[in-house]
């Protein structure tokens, strides 16, 4: 058995209670530090995976832009390759009775000719089918004199939609000579709706 006095044995005491608070700040410290150094580590995980989702983001942003500019190029040469355009013309126009009975109404391929040709000095006069007289067991339709020297006829149907959002048409106009009875310019084909409003007008202009 070690002999000690007490004041020997007071101060063994104290060491060892401070070695023992000394080494469980040392421990608290150590762990602080690891907690710190997780959290550190955690951060610049998260920071590597935001950078790389924020990369992969505008990869597939530049993607989709490359893709839809491919797509517009390949629909106009689609729509380029379809355009056809047949033009014949089998006398030559009066431009000093410069009148043409057009069909009614404003919209489509009918709209883009008739402004154009408002535009350029014609006179347009609608014609609204024949007048129709119905009895019991009859039906008589009667067609009026056009009052105009020309006539626009002309049917189109969309089968798609140009790169410029035009409608994408087939179409056949045909101008007529109401004096003579005899078509002066005939055209058909495929074609966006503007370009070939503009098309059958410069036909006529020139």
């Amino acid at each position: 058995m070690i002999n000690m006095s007490r004041g020997q044995f007071y101060f063994t005491l104290w060491c060892i209670i401070t070695w023992t608070g000394a080494f469980a700040e040392m421990e608290a410290q150590a762990h602080s530090t690891m907690s710190i150094i997780v959290a550190l580590v955690l951060y610049l995980h998260n920071r590597h995976v935001e950078k790389q989702e924020a990369e992969q983001r505008k990869r597939d942003h530049e993607d989709r832009r490359r893709n839809s500019k491919l797509s517009i190029v390949l629909a106009t040469l689609l729509i380029t390759a379809c355009t056809t355009t047949n033009i014949q013309q089998y006398t030559a126009l009066d431009t000093t009775d410069k009148t043409i009975t057009v069909p009614a109404g404003g919209s489509g391929l009918k709209g883009e000719i008739k402004k154009m040709l408002s535009d350029n000095g014609w006179e347009l006069v609608v014609y609204t089918g024949p007048d129709v007289i119905e009895s019991k067991n009859n039906r008589i339709e009667k067609f009026g004199t056009f009052k105009t020297r020309y006539q626009l006829a002309l049917t189109t149907r969309q089968f798609d939609q140009c790169f410029n959002l035009d409608p994408a048409i087939r179409y056949d106009i045909s101008l007529i000579d109401n004096k003579t009875g005899s078509e002066v310019i005939t055209m058909e084909g495929r074609g966006c709706e503007k370009d070939v409003a503009r098309e059958f007008t410069n036909a006529i202009l020139k």
